[in-house]
């Protein structure tokens, strides 16, 4: 799968013209952005928003009825949570069955990584993990049952940061400059980093269900390529406990694949712990890319 990469120039300072501290270009290997941090009047704690992590497959009989459960609730609780659909491992393959093919493969070797390095899971599907938290033994969650129900938990803490996300789409460069703008409410003295990531929403494509093959399944939010390192980004490392009104901002100038429908792409960003036994999102937040 192609993906869009990152680029940046002499354009991110004019963007950056507002903010004062701005840093040194940052090198993710062939992802590069700029940052900047400032202090502003301390603003009031957003509504929580839950980030929901769906491990799923095309080739998961039921995965489907798992995502019915995520999306019966997020159309219940608007602007409650953000899922995302990590397609990795196993059901993954497109597929080829009763002369019905995949016209797309969602397969991401970033998913993979994240998987196998960063949370050392890579449970049965379908699956999922809310705000990065382990409610059970693991990170991710297999019983459907309980999930509207970790989701509420979580959804009726009060973040300790916000999070803006803006996205100008230059339509014929086929190019997006996106801000991730991050505020401490309160104060914080766990590390943190910074996710973001470029989503695809309603991909109509084959879906294996038990017994049957739906040629024209639609997919929510899958997961297309990130912005940050697949562990996430640090930032404010040496800043022990980062104050109320403490601002950082990251910008980044994005290609994005022109196999893509730019018009159904979203960035999703979040912040999470970065602490060895704590990994948990504190906010999470999205954009349409255009």
């Amino acid at each position: 799968m192609k993906q869009g990469k990152i680029l940046t120039g002499a354009a991110l300072l004019l963007l950056l013209n507002a903010c004062t501290e701005i840093g040194p270009a940052i090198d993710f290997g062939t992802i590069r952005a700029f940052d900047t941090t400032y202090t502003e009047a301390v603003p009031t704690p957003q509504s929580k928003v839950v980030l929901v992590e769906e491990y799923t497959g095309v080739e998961c009989t039921n995965c489907p009825a798992a995502a019915s459960i995520l999306e019966t609730y997020a159309a219940s609780h608007p602007g409650k949570m953000i899922s995302v659909g990590l397609h990795s491992g196993s059901l993954t393959a497109p597929i080829d069955k009763d002369g019905i093919r995949s016209k797309y493969d969602f397969r991401n070797d970033k998913v993979k990584s994240m998987m196998t390095s960063y949370y050392s899971e890579d449970p049965s599907k379908p699956a999922s993990c809310f705000d990065r938290t382990k409610f059970e033994t693991y990170y991710f969650s297999l019983n459907k049952n309980a999930w509207t129900s970790y989701i509420d938990q979580r959804g009726s803490q009060t973040p300790p940061v916000n999070i803006v996300v803006n996205s100008t789409y230059n339509e014929e460069k086929n190019q997006a400059v996106i801000t991730v703008k991050v505020s401490y409410t309160k104060a914080i003295a766990q590390k943190q980093t910074m996710n973001v990531w470029i989503v695809e929403d309603k991909i109509v494509d084959a879906q294996l269900y038990p017994g049957t093959v739906d040629s024209a399944y639609e997919f929510h939010n899958v997961l297309r390529d990130f912005l940050t390192p697949s562990s996430g980004a640090s930032f404010l490392t040496d800043v022990s406990s980062k104050a109320p009104g403490t601002v950082y901002e990251r910008t980044f100038i994005y290609d994005l694949d022109n196999t893509w429908n730019i018009a159904n792409c979203k960035i999703i960003a979040f912040v999470n712990n970065n602490e060895q036994d704590d990994k948990s999102v504190l906010q999470a937040a999205e954009a349409n890319v255009k």
